[in-house]
């Protein structure tokens, strides 16, 4: 189905051993999981399509269940971004500012967090604040950079809480 349960959504599901979305065993091996997400990206379009995306893109990143490919990562968050997901837009944006499978660019770095701290991403947020405050990617702007800061912190994003408290902003 695409919803992938990390270490704590498992603990939520408590002890099921099957995917509360589609029954399908929940702890299989990483190469297992590779393979059931290609095979949901070979259907039609569907609504975890996206989601599906995303979780193989960071697979594709880390190297997990498959050999690391930062270009193949980027190209699936791309895919997965361009449906909304606010996941896949903050990974695109990491890429951007690491370039890692693209060539570093800051002004993409900056859209990526804006497209997912507008859905209310807490890390793109936060991402968002460093680029207005830092000028790096858009216009420095410290306004933009305490709001952001401030909705993160909202959130209980860590380095924003921590900012926050110690500007008092």
């Amino acid at each position: 189905c695409g919803q992938m349960y990390c270490g704590k959504c498992k603990d939520g599901i408590g002890s099921l051993s099957n995917c509360p979305t589609c029954r399908a065993p929940i702890d299989v091996s990483e190469q297992e999981t590779v393979r059931r997400l290609r095979r949901l990206l070979e259907r039609p379009r569907g609504r975890y399509t996206p989601i599906a995306q995303h979780v193989l893109g960071v697979c594709y990143a880390d190297g997990t269940g498959v050999n690391q490919d930062n270009v193949e990562a980027v190209r699936l968050y791309r895919l997965a971004a361009d449906q909304g997901n606010a996941k896949a837009q903050f990974e695109l944006g990491m890429c951007y500012v690491n370039g890692a499978g693209v060539h570093q660019n800051d002004t993409e770095a900056a859209r990526g967090f804006c497209l997912a701290a507008d859905q209310g991403h807490a890390d793109a947020q936060y991402c968002l604040g460093v680029c207005y405050h830092n000028g790096t990617g858009v216009d420095r702007d410290l306004f933009e950079t305490a709001m952001w800061y401030r909705i993160a912190a909202s959130q209980g994003q860590k380095e924003a809480v921590d900012i926050v408290a110690r500007l008092g902003l």
